[in-house]
């Protein structure tokens, strides 16, 4: 599954849009390029797929990630900037970064497993409280019972 908040999908590297076009046609029934989606289709579709993947060069810990583990979908990031540490070093979600065989290998991995999808919570629980520690360190040692209300959810 393939996911463009755009029109179209888009890459700086247009071999890699029609690699991905390419594989929609090959495994139509387990890869789809979805474009110019609202957040309420993108999160549907996140709670019915299998794999995220990302192959941004640009991004550290980002919301698609985030997203996509907490709607439980299995992840598949470079080997990369903070990626390895946000995944806990765990070969199995990391490719080689430019190594277009490495992301097929283990993409197909991924998807033709017949295990059950791990539960991925190990990357998104680290940052549920992250507003919250920025407000301590801010200085906020009493919150509002507003705040500590919100940090029982």
């Amino acid at each position: 599954m393939s996911f463009a908040g755009a029109r179209q999908l888009r890459s700086n590297d247009s071999g890699l849009v029609d690699d991905a076009l390419a594989m929609e046609d090959r495994h139509w029934s387990q890869f789809v390029v979805k474009e110019n989606l609202t957040k309420e289709k993108y999160f549907k579709i996140l709670a019915e797929s299998k794999v995220q993947f990302n192959c941004a060069d640009q991004d550290f810990v980002s919301y698609t990630i985030l997203d996509a583990t907490t709607m439980g979908c299995l992840p598949l990031y470079p080997n990369y900037l903070t990626f390895p540490a946000v995944l806990e070093n765990r070969e199995r979600y990391l490719y080689k970064k430019g190594n277009i065989a490495s992301a097929k290998e283990k993409l197909y991995e991924l998807i033709d497993t017949n295990l059950a999808p791990e539960y991925v919570d190990f990357v998104y629980e680290k940052y549920e409280d992250t507003v919250l520690r920025m407000l301590h360190a801010m200085g906020f040692q009493n919150l509002p019972p507003a705040i500590t209300i919100c940090e029982d959810l």
